[in-house]
């Protein structure tokens, strides 16, 4: 018998906040300053921003305000040759510290600091490990495992512009997330702007929460996809929370104002919409749309089949996620979601 019982997947109540998670600055190639990049995205309506400037990581703040909040992190690679060359292979990610004055630097190594003015900062950085990296699973593993201990969200950055095979990532352990949209790379003409690596990854059981971002560089790679966080207040260590929880969706535009399961019903509500779509590890996808102009706020969809009738012996794998069409063509992605997670609104 169904449990009378609503399930939240996004917080009933509380405020959701606009993040970039992937930012550049001067202090390695960015063309813009620290305060310049915050004036800029608090136009746009941000209140988050993690600097993760290459291979320096810096506690910003002092850019700290009432409605803004800056993250401490930093971007790392690892490349199959150093300095890095167009055509070769490599790993970009970005390592969000949960403790603003945390900028413990692993798996340190000195061959990188040649991107923009980051060797400027060598003297500033504090190394927590040192390893020489060398492009490769076991090398990025480690990486992640490092960074993860240290007390770092870890983001695996546009994997068509890194030249990522499957081979490259779906041995990936221990990430928090990965770029399904990466503005930068769809100015420079890179198809980093699509989820087909996150499915391919959740339906190997690697199950990573979606990150829209910017990869800001120059005003002209910005404001293009974000992350909207559902924290209880604008401060470090709710934010951070939140992440833990996720408690977020990426987007490019379109808003998921909520989202819960009820009697096994998918209930959902967002701005005007195209279409709402349910994706799994199934062939099979749930789907409803509407045809009318101002498209469709309100969504209902019948999980009860998803739940009880698992195919082909995924059922332990089994996940579900949500897509937002908007009607401008833009999207919107929830994190997946399990089976363990969402068993309380079954029976």
């Amino acid at each position: 018998m169904m449990k009378e019982k609503i399930l939240h997947l996004l917080p009933a109540a509380g405020t959701f906040y606009k993040a970039n998670l992937h930012t550049h600055t001067d202090i390695s190639d960015g063309k813009l300053s620290p305060e310049e990049v915050k004036a800029a995205y608090k136009a746009h309506g941000y209140q988050i921003v993690a600097f993760t400037d290459h291979e320096v990581c810096i506690d910003h703040s002092d850019l700290n305000e009432e409605g803004f909040l800056a993250m401490t992190s930093y971007e790392m690679a690892i490349n199959c040759t150093c300095p890095n060359k167009t055509d070769a292979k490599t790993y970009h990610l970005c390592l969000l510290s949960k403790n603003p004055e945390n900028t413990a630097h692993v798996c340190y190594d000195p061959k990188y600091m040649y991107v923009g003015n980051c060797g400027k900062y060598k003297d500033q950085i504090r190394v927590a490990s040192e390893a020489e990296r060398v492009f490769g699973l076991e090398c990025a593993n480690e990486v992640i495992r490092q960074a993860s201990e240290a007390g770092y969200f870890v983001t695996y950055n546009h994997p068509n512009w890194s030249l990522n095979t499957r081979e490259d990532y779906m041995g990936l352990r221990g990430l928090w997330g990965v770029e399904v949209h990466n503005n930068a790379c769809k100015v420079l003409g890179y198809e980093d702007t699509d989820p087909r690596v996150w499915e391919e990854m959740l339906r190997g059981g690697i199950m990573l929460n979606p990150v829209a971002a910017d990869d800001f560089h120059r005003p002209e790679d910005g404001f293009g996809g974000w992350v909207m966080i559902a924290a209880e207040k604008l401060d470090y260590p709710s934010v951070v929370q939140a992440m833990e929880r996720g408690d977020l969706y990426a987007t490019t535009g379109p808003e998921i104002h909520s989202l819960s399961l009820e009697n096994g019903k998918l209930k959902i509500t967002c701005s005007a919409a195209e279409q709402v779509v349910v994706s799994s590890a199934y062939r099979r996808a749930l789907v409803q749309r509407t045809e009318q102009a101002e498209g469709l706020t309100e969504a209902e969809i019948d999980l009860e089949r998803w739940y009880h009738e698992p195919m082909d012996g995924v059922r332990e794998n089994s996940y579900f996620r949500v897509t937002v069409y908007g009607v401008d063509g833009k999207k919107a992605y929830t994190r997946p979601f399990t089976r363990e997670e969402v068993k309380a609104a079954f029976e």
